[in-house]
């Protein structure tokens, strides 16, 4: 009996131990990538410290359409326009596979902001704070309210303010497109009537392009933070 009670308990010991050793080597591969996709980046954003090289960085993804950067935060990012909407989900920046991929353009979405009626950009909500992480600091306070998102092209700069932010679940019926401008004021005020954050501009010019960045988040299953804008 005493054998048959030391088995068991040698079994759940090495258990225990090739259990801790996967969870570790998780973490550690977490870790790994997590860093490498911090050291891409920051070299990505070395070309942008005397204004951004596009030529440069075309050479690099050719399927660059802009950059995205909010004060305050550590979104400062090129924003790339993939095929699919998965195609650069966990590709990075130079094309190599990276959980935190890129933040990307719709892939519905025409390259040239100014021709969109409604520009989507999507990007992760990364647990070390990178990617589009620093999004749900817009659904608190006044940071929504101080706070642009500047989207630079190599045509233009826009200068976005939120006029409604919230978190909801996932809604992958946003229109991209409208059938007329009635339409069109109709899902703005839809926008607004959602909008969870006091003292933001509740505003949107509906004969201009309207702006929605989103990123996962952690509040409930499948939710996402949303930042909707309009030009300033």
């Amino acid at each position: 009996m005493k054998k048959l009670v030391r088995l068991i308990l040698d079994v759940l010991l090495i258990a225990c131990i090739g259990i801790a050793l996967y969870f570790g080597y998780q973490v550690y591969q977490r870790y790994k990538e997590d860093k490498q996709n911090h050291d891409t980046y920051q070299k990505i954003q070395s070309y942008t410290k005397k204004g951004i090289n596009w030529e440069k960085l075309k050479k690099i993804n050719p399927d660059i359409v802009g950059w995205i950067k909010v004060k305050g935060t550590k979104i400062n990012y090129p924003v790339v326009k993939g095929k699919t909407n998965r195609t650069y989900l966990h590709t990075d920046f130079n094309k190599k596979y990276s959980y935190g991929g890129c933040i990307f353009l719709d892939s519905h979405d025409h390259k040239d902001l100014d021709k969109n009626q409604h520009t989507i950009i999507y990007g992760h909500h990364m647990r070390n704070g990178s990617m589009f992480a620093d999004l749900v600091k817009f659904r608190k306070g006044n940071f929504a309210k101080k706070h642009q998102i500047l989207l630079y092209t190599p045509k233009k700069t826009y200068h976005l303010q939120a006029f409604s932010v919230y978190a909801k679940n996932a809604d992958s019926t946003m229109p991209i497109t409208f059938t007329d401008d009635t339409e069109k004021k109709d899902y703005i005020m839809r926008l607004i009537r959602r909008n969870g954050i006091p003292n933001i501009s509740k505003q949107a010019d509906d004969k201009k392009s309207i702006f929605t960045i989103t990123t996962c988040s952690y509040e409930g299953n499948d939710y996402r933070t949303y930042v909707h804008c309009a030009e300033k």
